[in-house]
């Protein structure tokens, strides 16, 4: 076994590698950055496991069974064997740095759209519970409060895009970079989760790559940074806001703590053991039904007593040996475990073939908001749940809609034409 999983672990390093290069070439092809974010989060847990040893998972039985199953060790091997050839074969892209200009009504509106959650604040039931950092969640926040607050999360999100939108089309005088510098924290504090800032960086990121202001090692450099400050950021809010000090646990308990945060392995590894031993573990109660929810997003509730809950409902339950229940949290899974679990091990090939699709319809609709929407949403479905980020995912499938260009399996474009811009 152990065998397998270094083959496929070099396999994969090797696509990696590739991949890496492409970008520092220029290559804008929303897929080559998805499979570094995939390698991260999917494959480096194999490397992890031969040098520190399999996590015990004490607190998540689920997580345990899964990851020591030989059976299910092979099929996820055969999982991350698949995915780069699926990506990254036959995507041979021409990119460039360029754009059109943007008219000033545009301009306006971003910075406008930037500023979207301060207005949303004034007009929540609480507004000085948003004083303090997370506070909507530190408080015992009534009804009304928590039900807001999601309007105001997705107006955070909406604002980062909007800022990172000025990053890359306005010209970057210390004012400019002062006011996005302020709407993004703005956009954080008033958030209060960890996704909003990675969400944040990887947009800056991307806006400055498409600028050519990060490009070859500066790029490298750029995306290590952003990596740094997401886990320091990660390990001040696991202290503070949910009470989690990894200084007060073993290094092993430490370890696994990161693993569970960082990596999605042991939720492909718990939807695979689901799919082969129904009889011990069942994630949903029948095939599919999370992809009703999401068909019947728009039911309300109180109309159909039986109608589905969000997928995170269910697999938190079978994780820990439950009955589906509601438990105030949920663990965070991606796409690819969300798919097994709805259609089986079939999922194993259709999670990946629908990444490469979404990447292809997104790298060919023109234009830099799209494509920058892409990467990050795409980078988003690998990583959480899509409740976190349903208002980017609208605004992807609103550009893509309007250029009407839906393409299936052909070499993903993300070519920009226009002027070039100057930083």
């Amino acid at each position: 076994m152990e065998a397998i999983e270094l083959a496929t672990l070099l396999w994969a390093s090797g696509w990696a590698w590739h991949a890496g290069l492409r970008l520092l070439r220029g290559d804008r092809n929303s897929l080559m950055i998805l499979y570094l974010i995939f390698c991260a989060e999917y494959t480096a847990p194999l490397a992890l496991d031969a040098l520190m040893g399999r996590p015990e998972y004490a607190n998540q039985p689920g997580f345990s069974v899964a990851s020591q199953d030989p059976y299910v060790r092979v099929l996820y091997c055969a999982f991350l064997f698949l995915v780069p050839p699926i990506w990254l074969c036959g995507t041979k892209v021409r990119s460039r740095t360029l754009r059109a200009p943007s008219p000033q009504w545009v301009v306006m509106a971003l910075r406008l759209g930037s500023l979207l959650p301060v207005f949303c604040v004034w007009a929540a039931p609480e507004p000085s519970l948003y004083l303090q950092y997370a506070g909507v969640m530190r408080a015992n926040a009534a009804l009304d409060v928590i039900v807001f607050h999601i309007v105001v999360s997705m107006a955070t999100m909406v604002a980062v895009l909007c800022a990172a939108g000025r990053c890359l089309i306005e010209r970057l005088n210390k004012r400019t970079i002062a006011e996005i510098a302020i709407a993004a924290v703005l956009s954080i504090w008033i958030n209060g989760k960890r996704y909003i800032v990675a969400e944040t960086l990887m947009l800056l990121l991307l806006a400055l790559w498409y600028r050519g202001a990060v490009t070859g090692k500066k790029l490298a450099w750029a995306a290590l940074t952003g990596a740094l400050v997401l886990a320091v950021f990660s390990e001040t809010y696991q202290a503070n806001v949910r009470g989690i000090s990894y200084d007060a646990l073993s290094s092993a308990q430490a370890a696994e703590g990161a693993r569970i945060d960082y990596t999605r392995d042991s939720r492909v590894q718990m939807a695979l053991y689901s799919a082969l031993y129904p009889d011990k573990m069942q994630i949903l109660d029948y095939p599919g039904q999370n992809l009703l929810y999401y068909a019947t997003l728009l039911v309300p509730r109180s109309m159909w007593s039986n109608k589905p809950y969000p997928y995170a409902y269910y697999f938190t339950s079978a994780m820990l040996n439950r009955y589906p229940q509601d438990f105030g949290w949920g663990m965070t899974t991606g796409i690819f475990d969300e798919t097994i679990a709805n259609v089986g091990l079939a999922g194993i090939l259709l999670g990946p073939l629908w990444i490469r699709w979404f990447c292809i319809v997104g790298d060919s609709a023109g234009g830099w908001s799209v494509h920058i929407l892409t990467c990050v949403v795409g980078c988003l479905l690998l990583s959480v749940q899509l409740a976190a980020f349903t208002p980017l995912l609208l605004i992807w499938i609103f550009v893509v809609a309007k250029n009407k260009r839906i393409p299936f399996w052909r070499p993903s474009v993300a070519g920009l034409r226009g002027s070039a811009v100057s930083v």
